[in-house]
């Protein structure tokens, strides 16, 4: 298909389309009730392709030798307005692939890295030089590996992958930018998903922010310790599940006083406890600091809180463990 788009610059038409096989030989070329023409390895059809408009062009090629891809250039014949001369494009390479032939293949993999979390991030172009920022280079100072940054595009059902041979044979994939490079400054970008493996705890990490050009503009430090998701492997990185957490509560529902048993399987530098809305906003902070491991009993009064439905968090360096709770008055 040729197609000429509509738009308030375009005052193309395009008027014909040439194309050379020098591979699989071009035998016949067509567009509607247009019939090409033929002369050695060339052929050329007319169009009449106005903005706006669009024209389909029939190749049809003697591929004796079964070649499953080969090279097509194709120049096209245009006129600029209505009386402007007419001239042909530079040429425009392609590859004409053959229908039919082995797809590639996407499947499941085994590959199950340990002590895997996502968190949940956010960036301010703050810089006193009111400079865009055009990429921004984290780096873990623990032993937090990156797996994947996200999101991967502006529309979060689909992503287009590029993967990139490393030296020895392995591959890191990214996911190709989509739309306008460059925040502004005052600009806030959030959410951004990071998903580690290897965290033992909190993750800590140094940036630089680099310009259009890749120069450095400011640079810093900053700790992820509040994971959204995670999945929990055990210390041989089996695919065994480790619970971290025991959270109960009682009673349920409850009027008045609410009684959270919480078991950890190792000390914490950081645990919160909370009580948040269907909505994930917290309205009660129970608990936010150190705690043991072992069992924990903490007793909370919850007779501000309207009746309703809500959820008990326990969030901890290692993940997130919730159970609903119902206050009735």
């Amino acid at each position: 298909w040729v197609v000429n788009p509509a738009g308030d610059g375009n005052d193309v038409t395009v008027l014909g389309a040439e194309v050379t096989s020098n591979v699989v030989p071009l035998v016949n070329m067509t567009s509607g009730t247009s019939q090409g023409v033929i002369a050695g390895a060339s052929g050329f059809v007319a169009l009449d392709t106005p903005p706006g408009s669009n024209s389909g062009v029939d190749l049809t090629f003697a591929n004796g030798d079964n070649v499953k891809q080969f090279p097509v250039d194709v120049r096209y014949l245009f006129r600029i307005g209505a009386d402007g001369e007419q001239q042909f494009s530079d040429v425009v390479n392609y590859i004409a692939r053959v229908p039919g032939v082995d797809p590639d293949k996407i499947a499941g993999d085994n590959t199950k890295p340990t002590n895997v979390r996502t968190f949940a991030m956010s960036f301010t172009n703050a810089n006193g030089f009111d400079a865009d920022v055009h990429r921004i280079h984290i780096r873990s100072t623990g032993s937090a590996r990156i797996l994947a940054v996200g999101p991967a595009g502006t529309d979060a059902t689909q992503a287009m992958l590029s993967p990139i041979s490393n030296d020895g044979g392995s591959f890191m994939v990214s996911a190709l930018e989509d739309g306008g490079n460059g925040v502004a400054p005052t600009t806030v970008v959030r959410p951004i998903y990071i998903t580690l493996s290897e965290v033992d705890g909190p993750a800590p990490f140094t940036f630089i922010t680099l310009d259009l050009y890749g120069e450095p503009i400011s640079e810093g430090a900053f700790e992820l310790t509040d994971p959204i998701a995670s999945i929990h492997g055990d210390e041989a990185g089996d695919n065994n599940v480790r619970q971290v957490v025991d959270l109960t509560v009682s009673p349920n529902p409850t009027n008045a006083t609410s009684t959270m048993s919480v078991s950890l399987d190792r000390s914490m530098n950081r645990v919160q406890l909370l009580i948040t809305n269907l909505q994930g906003e917290t309205v009660m902070t129970v608990y936010d600091q150190a705690m043991d491991s072992g069992h924990h009993v903490v007793h909370t009064n919850v007779n501000t809180l309207a009746s309703g439905t809500y959820f008990v968090v326990v969030r901890t360096p290692f993940g997130v463990t919730s159970q609903p709770m119902t206050v009735a008055k």
